[in-house]
């Protein structure tokens, strides 16, 4: 199973050259971007990245932070009820030789549509603020979180957490207002969810190739979230 924590820099790298085309369309943005050389703008964004992953070691459990979210749904998550859950998810995740009541305990959250319904909710918002730099791994954590959920072929939540990447690829609205990195960071969840799919749900890839293959932003994540997953399948 992929996980985004560990291909976070690469992935990053490749979306930096994405951008360009997905976002520079927009009024006032595509200039800026367009006068930027190839090579300065992967060297920033493999630096910026590097500050970003050794960040993600040092932040430690999903728990440890806080987004100050208030609870938006009934069949949703309170940002704190989210924290903790994923605090308990991350901790079984790495527990390499499970007791059987952990391996109850794991699949019980795997399969929980109120935690699967938070963590789509909250990838299909920016949440961008400005004072808080860590928001990009809370974004981590939670995709990782569903392609977990997504990894268990049994999950009785299965079509849920398809039916999340799937929205997450082809419905998150990216704002213009929020700084490129942020943008960056958007664009790199959609490709990392697409190559969810391709590993985990390949006829729901297969659909969405076919669906959007006139859509010109959506094409190029396509295809470039199939090239990089074919590289990584292939060291």
């Amino acid at each position: 199973m992929l996980d985004f924590r560990k291909n976070r820099l690469a992935v990053m790298v490749l979306t930096i050259c994405l951008v360009a085309f997905v976002i520079a369309i927009r009024p006032g943005e595509g200039q800026k971007l367009k006068s930027d050389s190839p090579e300065a703008v992967v060297h920033s964004s493999a630096s910026s990245s590097e500050s970003r992953a050794e960040k993600r070691v040092s932040m430690g459990s999903p728990g440890s932070r806080n987004t100050n979210e208030s609870k938006k749904s009934e069949d949703t998550l309170s940002s704190r009820e989210m924290e903790v859950k994923l605090s308990q998810f991350q901790n079984l995740s790495e527990t390499v030789l499970k007791t059987e009541k952990q391996k109850d305990d794991y699949r019980n959250l795997l399969k929980d549509e109120a935690m699967i319904a938070s963590a789509s909710q909250f990838l299909m918002e920016s949440h961008y603020d400005p004072k808080k730099d860590h928001l990009e791994l809370v974004r981590i954590d939670r995709l990782n979180y569903l392609a977990s959920a997504l990894s268990w072929k049994e999950n009785p939540a299965r079509q849920q957490v398809v039916r999340a990447m799937e929205d997450l690829i082809t419905e998150l609205k990216i704002p213009k207002d929020i700084p490129h990195e942020a943008k960056k960071a958007m664009v790199g969840d959609q490709i990392e969810a697409l190559m969810t799919l391709i590993e985990q749900a390949p006829e729901s890839a297969q659909a969405l190739d076919s669906k959007y293959r006139e859509d010109p932003k959506l094409r190029k994540i396509i295809l470039f979230a199939k090239n990089f997953y074919l590289q990584q399948r292939g060291k």
